[in-house]
């Protein structure tokens, strides 16, 4: 009798304790989402920086040789 009584007692805490343990794992698995989508836009901006070095680059590097062909002064 006392220990259906300390069954019941505990059944609220074992399920919140559940209940913890699922929001914790949801909010790891949101975390490491949330930190490869970081990592994969991180490399897009990578790219993104590297070719707009390279056609910076290039676009000085044709200016700089049709400034002595430039007919306009």
């Amino acid at each position: 009798m006392v220990a259906d009584r300390v069954m019941e007692d505990l059944v609220p805490i074992v399920d919140t304790q559940k209940s913890y343990v699922t929001i914790m794992q949801r909010k790891t698995h949101e975390v490491n989402r949330n930190y490869e989508k970081m990592k994969q836009n991180h490399i897009k901006m990578k790219q993104i920086n590297i070719e707009w070095a390279v056609c910076k680059w290039y676009n000085d590097f044709r200016q700089s040789r049709s400034v002595d062909f430039c007919p306009i002064k």
